[in-house]
């Protein structure tokens, strides 16, 4: 299970000579707010339906995520939007509240960010977004005559900027999103009857205006929406803001391609992979588990760095797992320091439901292109350590058409990751803080393959490639044997993370110098 969820994640050095890249096309940001706080200097709606603003107690406007922020520091301080058509949403309308939250982890009771009702129950008809002691959000949703509807999103309290936004879909669920991603979901398809109340909806306070919690925090780019906004939507009100200053100078972004033989990579028309290979250190005949070569097997192996003997996964139930004694690698650096922003973008999810865990952020998805806008999101828009990604689609191909450098249509998925990569190369050189990070890059596989499959021993199953990119690197092919068991190795070791003897690993550093 998650640690903590925060902004998180890591990437890669760019070398000068990359080639261009086929981005990763995402949705533009929605333009159709029917209420829209900027609060930069001001409370005034910028939607253009003028929805009339109260501000009470005069909290103050500092330094927000995108411009400034309204912060709340103290009891009396509330923003009322009134009861407007902006506002109310009755029986029927689907509508969506967004808003950037920046808030310490010390927090007393359960102050509003924003409802329309009377917090003293959650039985209460209304709804309302509000923190909680333990850091998390909670979502409350009682329309009239109804029981209550609750969810929470975690970690949310950190002292970060997170994008918070929750989609009300009438006739099918709500779901609440933390920083472009979705956290929780609740349905409330069977939850009929207005979800307005007499009361005005205010930000900061309970709609009677006197409810005892007193919010700390900074909002900034608060919205409201007459509609439920797609997923695709979320993230792009998320990366939409600009990228956040501060984090490690030195950042590891680990990049797993499933299934990708390397004579077929270095076959392909994969610019960006070819072009690491060529800044960076190299092997093209590094070794997987002997046997075994399945995915569940490679990812551990790699995640780990001890073999299949060790962390006990030798097929793809995952059955025998010795993760307590044998944690991903990720969680070690996590534990050796608290402060790493870490994540795991998977497309393939069972890495995350069963092997990783104890880092910041667990994202599963459904597609390739969702591992690299998500990526891209918390690129830009974070300040990322350490960020795995595992793409799915060159292993589709292979058990589909066959695993072969003479496969057109297996090179075809590599060059489509390759150009994925590239656009999330290009969002790590487009940092504002690039030009004072050290970026590594390490790219590798779970395994092979032979005909349409794999889990054998032969050598087409278990050769394996290996690339690291960036200051610090040697130059040219590694020499020796570069094992599977080296990749988290090699990145706990550039992280300045001492491999300990009493975690008995197989793996060691791989293509640093010095």
């Amino acid at each position: 299970m998650n640690k903590r969820l925060k902004q998180a994640g890591a990437a890669a050095l760019i070398a000068s000579a990359l080639l261009p890249s086929v981005p990763a096309e995402a949705a533009g940001a929605p333009p159709d707010a029917v209420l829209q706080l900027k609060f930069d200097g001001s409370a005034a709606d910028s939607s253009g339906n003028n929805v009339s603003v109260a501000v009470a107690g005069s909290p103050s406007y500092t330094a927000g995520r995108i411009g400034q922020a309204l912060e709340f520091s103290s009891a009396g301080q509330y923003v009322d939007l009134g009861r407007s058509a902006s506002t109310t949403f009755g029986s029927a309308t689907d509508y969506s509240v967004s808003f950037w939250l920046q808030a310490s982890g010390s927090v007393t009771g359960d102050p509003v960010i924003i409802g329309n009702k009377n917090w003293s129950t959650g039985a209460n008809a209304g709804w309302v977004i509000a923190l909680q002691a333990n850091g998390s959000i909670k979502w409350n949703y009682t329309p009239a005559g109804q029981s209550r509807s609750d969810a929470y999103i975690p970690g949310a309290a950190d002292g970060q900027w997170h994008l918070v936004t929750v989609t009300h879909d009438r006739d099918g669920s709500a779901r609440l999103y933390k920083d472009g991603t979705i956290a929780a979901s609740a349905d409330i398809a069977s939850k009929t009857g207005s979800i307005d109340t007499a009361y005005s909806t205010r930000i900061a306070q309970d709609a009677t205006g006197s409810y005892g919690s007193v919010l700390r925090a900074k909002l900034d780019e608060l919205q409201l929406f007459k509609r439920s906004l797609s997923a695709e939507e979320v993230l792009a009100l998320y990366n939409a803001a600009p990228p956040v200053q501060g984090g490690s100078s030195r950042k590891v972004l680990v990049i797993g391609i499933d299934g990708a033989r390397p004579d077929a990579v270095q076959a392909a028309d994969a610019p960006n992979l070819h072009s690491l290979a060529a800044a960076g250190a190299y092997s093209w005949n590094a070794q997987a588990n002997g046997s075994n070569t399945w995915s569940a097997t490679g990812w551990s192996t790699m995640h780990t760095g001890v073999w299949y003997g060790k962390h006990g996964v030798k097929d793809n139930s995952w059955t025998g797992s010795q993760f307590g004694a044998y944690p991903s690698l990720m969680k070690r650096a996590e534990q050796a320091k608290p402060a790493l922003n870490t994540s795991s973008i998977v497309h393939w999810s069972p890495i995350n439901t069963n092997l990783v865990d104890g880092i910041d952020q667990e994202i599963s998805v459904s597609t390739d292109a969702e591992v690299a806008a998500a990526a891209i999101g918390q690129i830009k828009n974070g300040s990322p350590d350490l960020m795995f990604l595992q793409f799915d689609d060159v292993d589709h191909a292979g058990h589909t058409y066959g695993f072969s450098p003479s496969v057109p249509q297996y090179g075809d998925a590599i060059h489509a990751v390759d150009g994925q990569i590239g656009s999330i190369l290009d969002a790590v050189k487009n940092r504002s803080t690039y030009s004072g990070e050290q970026w590594l890059i390490l790219v590798s596989t779970d395994h092979g393959g032979k005909g349409t499959s794999h889990g054998g021993s032969s050598a087409e199953e278990r050769t394996i490639f290996y690339l690291a990119s960036g200051p610090g690197t040697t130059k040219g092919p590694i020499a020796g044997t570069v094992n599977q068991t080296d990749v988290m190795a090699t990145a706990l070791s550039y992280l300045g993370i001492p491999l300990q003897s009493a975690w008995n690993l197989d793996g060691k550093p791989a293509g640093l110098a010095g």
